[in-house]
């Protein structure tokens, strides 16, 4: 009646008809947004929490210089996550020579990744101590000393960059020759 009557132009009602699809196209995702906002909110306190916990590790302003071909030595060492939590290590003795290598195998909780996570300082460890070339771990920059250690993960993880960006993740200062060696070495330039 309003487009016969000349009240309301005939591209008028069409633009009416448009709009009212395109309202569906963006209040449609709303429902979804509003479910996923209570677990945003919660992953937000996290990351709060997270940045307000003291590092486990007081870094050394000038760190110790990291040995080119460190022998590895856990003496002692006992490490849990929580101060109620059972021991992950207990009472780990292990000498590694500069330059061995070594498989860790175990039974899912036999505290394979503990030992690594030790190693690399990601971990304290509660008692006994990590030498790594024999400076305690204490006196290494964690930064440094991962840097010297290669680990191979059950899970490899990779992230959505090129190859060439994924080298320069763990070694931002490697050259074109440096990334194209360890880019043959992994055999992933065939």
């Amino acid at each position: 009646p309003a487009v016969r009557g000349g009240a309301l132009p005939p591209a008028q009602l069409a633009m009416l008809s448009l709009l009212t699809l395109a309202l569906f196209e963006v209040v449609g995702p709303l429902p979804e947004a509003l479910a996923q906002w209570h677990a945003t909110l919660g992953a937000g306190a996290r990351v709060f929490e997270l940045a307000d916990t003291p590092p486990p590790f007081v870094e050394p302003r000038v760190g110790a210089a990291v040995p080119a071909a460190p022998d590895i030595a856990f003496q002692g060492v006992r490490l849990r996550y929580a101060e109620d939590a059972q021991w992950a290590l207990e009472g780990i003795d292990l000498t590694l020579a500069a330059g061995a290598r070594l498989a860790v195998v175990g039974a899912s909780g036999a505290g394979k990744s503990s030992l690594l996570g030790a190693l690399l300082k990601l971990y304290p460890v509660q008692a006994g101590r990590v030498l790594f070339g024999g400076e305690p771990l204490e006196a290494l920059r964690g930064d440094d000393l991962r840097r010297r250690i290669a680990v191979i993960a059950q899970h490899p993880m990779l992230f959505n960059l090129s190859l060439w960006d994924n080298v320069l993740l763990a070694a931002p200062e490697a050259g074109a020759d440096r990334i194209e060696r360890a880019v043959h070495l992994a055999q992933l330039d065939g």
